[in-house]
């Protein structure tokens, strides 16, 4: 049962919204009858044609069913109550105008209440524009923007209250309707001046209320700040297009088109704010604002250059029918030669409206370099230059590219931080951003490419000669950011790979130490010790005999030759004699001996290089040999030994079975090899792929020179 009453409960006001739409639809078509039965009749002071009425009506169809939705969406929203009342207002204006014209001037009396109709129709269109106003304070989200815009509510409520009691009790002929007296006038006052000051009042009040749209704009962000961009624009059309239209019928000059427009652009206000509260999101009115902006600017400044041209030159002057054709040309040959440095000023001007203010490019650079002083950081110094070329052309989107190695890489974009992670190919990217971007300007340093600026414009519009320039400037400067950025990036690279690099050689110093250690302990320590306990018999043995001693001495003399051997086989794996007295070739040779493969090994026996170098290319090519022994699967291997003029080059080249170095883990052996060769300069390079073999190479730099 609580469920029940609960269900009835929430379901009550959008039955009320229902209801409340329906009954504004049957009084508009109601409505809409009478006025297009009193179309022919000629009604004193009545602001437009009788279709004007009409007009009006069908815009304002509008408003119940949007406060209909947006209680059906939204049921606690209080603009779905505005927006009904809204309507509701003007549905009684569209009814009470049409019956009373039609009951007293087109039916002369015929059916009964048109002087209450008509009374009725005088004011009740006052609360359908303090409604409006307070459309635009509670906007977007149905409550004040904050405490202190709450006193304008209640003034303007307050002022709309007045100003319809005004209307309502003034006695006399109506204000809108002369030929009808007031039937419950109670005040005596001229209906005209109450007319006049009322209306004066709301619309200095609506002013206000419009131009409270402009801070609240400036503040909000996302969502919010398109759809104040919504009600913005329908304001901005709909205060032009009223204050065109109210004072040409002041000053007594009647237009029925200007009026009937006056009287239907006034709906765009609440659609425009019904749509924007619905979240419909029509994100492409920026192009809308913009386009009308400038050909809006542009109409009238063509037509201020002819009306100056051919009227006041012509009232200056006495024009005659015979003079009016010379100005006419002029004026034709002023807006021609003008019109395109006009319509450049215009759009810039509403481009900075419309997107904020953009620097000159003198601005921009000058920024540039400033800023670029003061930031220490990449990302910092990256960032940065993405925002000033998005703020300088009034891009949607920028984007700095880097290269990084082979490949090119987005590293800052703005106005979002986020940026895709592809990567493109080095040979492409040049192209490929010229086709996707709406503007590509690469960045080079000296010939060489360092990365690439680029721009997307905003929907509707496209890269003006003036921004090309500008972004070409700009990247002329960002080489040099880019630059450093490159270079520091890849010195923290190599930085780290020092770091790895040296933690790597003290591990496997530690790990040497510990094997020195071991092999010491069990190989020559207990040789050592077996040589010393052989002394011991032998000396204990010499009172047994000559025979005794003799034995005893000579498995000493065994004992020894070992020791000295395995001596020999630990500093051969620390420095090995024969490559400190032979040379590099032939330590190798000697060693290649040793191999299960055939190794042939080519190269200057006589040649010698630097210490530091013959040990590092002697144990890169036994690594490298061993490797092949163990994993290669090949019958020969040939190991070449050059001297280069800058350089001691060697290879290690087998015809096995290969692998894939771009998708097999290094192991530590050539990790070890090639923290060797970086240590002297050089680089291990590894050239194989599966059933070709694999081949490994570097080149020493000659730091010290050769040794003869």
């Amino acid at each position: 049962m609580a469920a029940t009453t609960q269900r009835a409960t929430d379901r009550g006001p959008v039955w009320l919204a229902r209801a409340s739409a329906g009954a504004a639809l049957a009084l508009t078509g109601t409505g809409l009858v009478f006025q297009a039965l009193t179309r022919s009749t000629s009604v004193p002071l009545d602001f437009g044609s009788r279709e004007a009425a009409s007009v009006t009506a069908l815009v304002y169809l509008a408003l119940p069913v949007l406060g209909m939705l947006v209680a059906t969406r939204q049921r606690q929203q209080p603009l779905a109550w505005v927006f009904i009342a809204t309507g509701s207002t003007m549905a009684l204006w569209v009814f009470a105008d049409g019956y009373a014209v039609y009951s007293l001037l087109t039916s002369h009396g015929s059916l009964p209440g048109g002087g209450l109709a008509a009374w009725l129709a005088n004011w009740i269109w006052i609360p359908g524009w303090a409604l409006g106003g307070l459309l635009l304070l509670l906007f977007p989200y149905g409550r004040f923007p904050s405490k202190r815009w709450r006193p304008l509510g209640w003034v303007l409520v307050a002022g709309g209250l007045i100003f319809s009691a005004a209307s309502m009790l003034v006695e006399g002929g109506l204000a809108n309707y002369t030929f009808v007296d007031n039937p419950v006038g109670l005040v005596a006052a001229d209906a005209a001046v109450v007319k006049l000051v009322g209306t004066l009042a709301m619309l200095g009040l609506g002013l206000v209320v419009i131009a409270s749209l402009v801070p609240r704009a400036r503040r909000a962000t996302g969502d919010e700040r398109q759809q104040y961009k919504w009600v913005s624009y329908a304001a901005t059309v709909v205060v032009g297009t009223m204050a065109v239209g109210w004072t040409l019928f002041g000053l007594g000059i009647r237009n029925m088109w200007v009026e009937n427009a006056t009287l239907a652009v006034a709906g765009l206000l609440p659609i425009a704010a019904a749509i924007a509260v619905l979240k419909f999101r029509l994100y492409d009115i920026d192009v809308v604002i913009n386009k009308t902006l400038v050909y809006g600017a542009l109409a009238s400044f063509v037509t201020a250059v002819y009306v100056a041209v051919v009227v006041g030159l012509g009232a200056a002057f006495g024009s005659t029918g015979e003079r009016d054709l010379p100005l006419s040309i002029a004026a034709t040959a002023l807006v021609a030669v003008a019109f395109q440095p006009a319509r450049q000023r215009v759009q810039t001007a509403v481009n900075r409206l419309v997107y904020g203010k953009r620097a000159s490019p003198y601005e921009v650079l000058a920024n540039f370099s400033q800023r670029m002083g003061e930031l220490l950081g990449n990302r910092e110094v990256l960032d940065q230059t993405a925002q000033l070329l998005g703020e300088a052309t009034g891009a949607a989107r920028a984007e700095v590219w880097l290269r990084s190695g082979e490949v090119v890489r987005a590293v800052a974009c703005w106005p979002d931080s986020s940026c895709s992670t592809e990567a493109l190919a080095l040979d492409q990217a040049e192209d490929w951003l010229a086709e996707r971007a709406s503007l590509s300007v690469p960045v080079r340093q000296r010939g060489e490419l360092l990365g690439a600026l680029t721009v997307e414009t905003r929907a509707g519009e496209s890269v003006r000669p003036v921004e090309v320039r500008l972004a070409s400037d700009l990247a002329a400067q960002a080489a040099h950011v880019l630059g450093n950025v490159r270079l520091t990036e890849e010195l923290v690279r190599r930085l780290e790979d020092l770091r790895a690099s040296r933690q790597r050689l003290v591990s496997a110093q530690d790990e040497e130490r510990r094997r020195l250690e071991r092999n010491l302990h069990d190989g020559a320590q207990q040789h050592l010790v077996a040589l010393r306990v052989h002394l011991g018999l032998a000396a204990a043995a010499i009172d047994e005999g000559p025979e005794q001693v003799r034995m005893l001495l000579e498995e000493s003399q065994q004992v020894a030759a070992e020791a000295l051997q395995n001596l020999r086989d630990l500093a051969h794996g620390i420095y090995p004699p024969l490559l400190a007295d032979k040379g590099l070739v032939v330590a190798v040779q000697v060693w290649s001996q040793r191999s299960p493969l055939a190794v042939q090994v080519y190269g200057d026996e006589q040649r010698r290089y630097p210490q530091d170098s013959e040990m590092a290319v002697y144990f890169c090519c036994l690594e490298a040999l061993q490797n092949a022994a163990k994993y290669s699967e090949a019958s020969k291997i040939e190991v070449h030994l050059v001297d280069g003029d800058e350089a001691l080059r060697f290879s290690v080249e087998d015809d096995g079975r290969g692998f894939d170095p771009a998708t097999v883990e290094r192991g530590a052996g050539l990790q070890n090899m090639t923290d060797r060769l970086q240590a002297l300069g050089g680089d291990l390079r590894i050239d194989s792929s599966p059933g070709r073999g694999t081949r490994l190479a570097s080149d020493i730099p000659h730091r010290v020179g050769v040794r003869a």
